[in-house]
C-alpha cells in the first residue's frame, strides 16, 4: 500500500469516528433537550391551568360572569376588584371589613364588553379570575361552563320590561348545568345577582324573583347536585355595581363554596 493510500485510509477512519461521536453526542443532547422541554411544559401546564384543570397556581378559581346587555357586569367586576384590594389592605392592617362598604360609589362610564375579558383578583388568599363573556356571545356561553369553577349571572332588576331575555337565558343555563352534573367531579356553584338594587324598588325585585322563579330554580339545582343546603351551591343576592352593596357578602360566599 502506497503512502498516499495509507494517508487517505487513515483520514477516512478518523472522519468516520468523528461522525459516529457527533451522532452519539447529538442523540444524547436531543434526549436531554426533549426531557427538559417536557419538564418545562408539564410545569407550565400545572402552573397556569388553574383549579378547573388541576393547576398548581395557588389553586386559582375561574368565575364565569354572564348576563344580558346593560346588566352591569363590567362595573360590578370593577367594584369587586376594588373591594378585594381594600379587603387586603384592611387585613394587612388588621382592620375590619366594614369600611369596604363606605367607599364612594363608582361613577365611571363603561362600554359593552366585546368578546371575553378577564379580571384578576385575590380575596382572602384566594386568587380568582373573573371571566366576563359579552352578551353578544350568549349562544356560546355553554362552551365556557367546563372551564369554570363557579358561575355568576348578572341581571338588571331596575327594568322589569326587559326581563324576558334573562328569563330565557337563566332557565337554559340551569337546564344545561343539571344535565352536565354527571360529567363533573364537583358541581359548579351558581350565583344569581340582582344588580342595580340601589335604584330598584322592593316591588321590582320581588316581581323579577317571582317571574323568574329564582328560588325554585336554585332549590331544584341544589337537589340535583345533592347539596345539603341550597346556599351551598346556589345563591340569589341583591347587589349594586355602583355602590358596592353586598359585594363582600358575595365574596365571602364565593370563598366558602370555592
Amino acid at each position: 500500500m502506497s503512502a498516499k493510500e495509507k494517508f487517505y485510509g487513515g483520514l477516512t477512519r478518523q472522519t468516520s469516528n468523528l461522525i459516529e461521536k457527533a451522532a452519539t453526542y447529538n442523540s444524547i443532547s436531543d434526549g436531554k433537550r426533549k426531557g427538559e422541554e417536557n419538564k418545562r411544559g408539564v410545569f407550565k401546564n400545572k402552573l397556569f391551568a388553574g383549579s378547573a384543570g388541576g393547576g398548581l397556581f395557588f389553586n386559582t378559581k375561574t368565575i364565569l360572569v354572564l348576563g344580558c346587555v346593560s346588566a352591569g357586569k363590567t362595573l360590578l367586576l370593577k367594584n369587586i376588584s376594588r373591594a378585594c384590594e381594600v379587603h387586603t389592605l384592611k387585613k394587612l392592617k388588621k382592620g375590619g371589613m366594614s369600611q369596604v362598604m363606605s367607599l364612594p360609589a363608582l361613577t365611571i362610564q363603561t362600554v359593552p364588553t366585546i368578546g371575553v375579558e378577564n379580571v384578576n383578583c385575590t380575596y382572602d388568599n384566594l386568587p380568582v379570575v373573573f371571566r366576563e363573556v359579552g352578551s353578544e356571545l350568549s349562544t356560546m356561553w355553554p362552551s365556557y361552563y367546563e372551564q369554570s369553577n363557579t358561575i355568576f349571572f348578572v341581571l338588571d332588576v331596575s327594568n322589569y320590561t326587559r326581563i324576558a331575555g334573562p328569563a330565557t337565558e337563566i332557565t337554559t343555563m340551569f337546564h344545561l348545568l343539571k344535565a352536565a352534573i354527571a360529567r363533573w367531579s364537583k358541581p359548579k356553584p351558581v350565583a344569581i345577582l340582582l344588580n342595580k338594587a340601589d335604584i330598584a324598588t322592593v316591588e321590582d325585585v320581588e316581581r323579577v324573583s317571582t317571574f323568574l322563579r329564582l328560588d325554585e330554580l336554585c332549590e331544584d339545582y341544589a337537589k340535583a347536585c345533592g347539596a345539603a343546603k341550597t346556599s351551598d351551591i346556589a345563591l340569589v343576592l341583591e347587589v349594586s355595581s355602583c355602590t358596592g352593596y353586598n359585594i363582600m357578602e358575595l365574596l365571602m360566599w364565593l370563598k366558602r363554596v370555592a
